[in-house]
């Protein structure tokens, strides 16, 4: 289905011209077969070639089991674990259990281990170990730690020509919101697109996280075409869409448009949600119009919302802000009543004020507090 016209003006979906992901497979000198070394034998070999960090000999009792093998794969901090990847329950060399190898891909992630981490597979597909959609996904994790995009891209396709394993909805929108988090906005629209072209059913979140983008790239103008793409595919804005789109227009001073998308969301009968309305209350005081955020307050209060750190932070400053500190100690005051901690900023922020007013006996009476 066409995306929207005027979003393809704003954002040409281009597939990148190449996506450099090393090759999975393995020269014979690298894939000498490890596994058929005895398990007990193979890691005496680890310990004494590796880092003196203890060895996985000394943490497995004779007839482990598989979760006793992940947890000391997890407490190891080398790449020792490249190695236990050959190791299976005693006299059955070559069965290791697909737990145990992603755990191992999992650790050598963590390490930006990469090289090592394709050896794993390969030593998967020798051992006829065929991983997962969830196997894969853990590289997908990976390599946006070290701002490897194109890379996390491109096991989208050795999922495929590699395993034949076709990407889900799950996977790509895993992928998406990483690529929006990282804000590698172009390659975000070529993923999507990509989604699109090989006919992957969207979901609500897909879109979220489509509106996410064009939130944290200061352009949710455009999210209304968002929403009727969404539509065409039978589906419906939910408490996220309507908080994203919300938080993008505060964030560009638009308090007005904001609150137009609130009343839109109450008529879809879409209740909102705690951070829904601390993004409103973060509206309004951002505006001044500290009258309104309290009185919203008061209002959701009534409906069952309670207050949290975010909201209390939130007021204080605003009323410090604008001159009401009488009322941000009223406040202060119930945060503390409540079981709230003071953090850093608002404390900060309060002991400012009251020192520019002149009141430094309140502003030590609140540092005692």
């Amino acid at each position: 289905m066409a995306f929207s016209s005027c979003l393809l003006q704003s954002h040409p979906f281009v597939l990148p011209a190449s996506l450099n992901l090393p090759p999975l497979s393995l020269s014979s000198k690298s894939l000498k077969p490890i596994y058929t070394i005895p398990h007990r034998e193979l890691l005496t070999s680890i310990s004494a070639s590796t880092s003196p960090s203890p060895s996985l000999t000394h943490q497995l009792p004779p007839e482990f089991t598989t979760e006793q093998l992940i947890e000391a794969i997890r407490q190891k901090n080398d790449e020792t674990v490249r190695l236990t990847s050959s190791i299976g329950p005693p006299n059955s060399p070559i069965s290791t259990p697909l737990p145990v190898y992603e755990e191992i891909i999992r650790k050598l992630g963590h390490l930006g281990s990469f090289d090592s981490m394709k050896q794993i597979l390969e030593v998967m597909r020798v051992s006829n170990c065929s991983p997962n959609e969830g196997t894969l996904l853990i590289f997908i994790r990976s390599y946006p730690r070290r701002h490897l995009y194109d890379e996390a891209i491109g096991v989208l396709y050795v999922m495929e020509q590699a395993f034949g394993l076709k990407p889900s909805s799950y996977t790509y929108n895993f992928l998406l919101n990483v690529l929006v988090e990282g804000k590698k906005f172009e390659l975000f629209e070529s993923v999507l697109s990509m989604m699109f072209a090989r006919g992957v059913e969207p979901e609500v979140s897909t879109f979220n996280i489509w509106i996410k983008s064009l939130r944290i790239s200061h352009q949710i103008r455009y999210a209304s075409s968002v929403i009727k793409e969404m539509s065409n595919y039978g589906l419906a804005p939910d408490v996220i869409t309507y908080t994203t789109i919300m938080q993008g227009y505060i964030e560009e001073g638009n308090l007005e448009a904001a609150l137009r998308i609130r009343e839109e969301m109450i008529a879809a009968q879409c209740p909102l949600s705690k951070k829904t309305v601390n993004i409103l209350i973060l509206g309004y005081c951002k505006e001044g119009r500290i009258e309104e955020a309290l009185k919203l307050a008061e209002e959701m209060w009534v409906e069952g919302f309670r207050p949290d750190q975010t909201t209390f932070s939130t007021l204080v400053r605003g009323l410090c802000k604008f001159g009401h500190v009488k009322h941000a100690l009223e406040l202060f005051d119930l945060m503390l009543q409540e079981g709230f901690d003071l953090n850093t900023v608002m404390y900060n922020t309060l002991v400012t004020v009251l020192c520019i007013n002149g009141q430094v006996n309140e502003a030590r009476e609140s540092s005692i507090r």
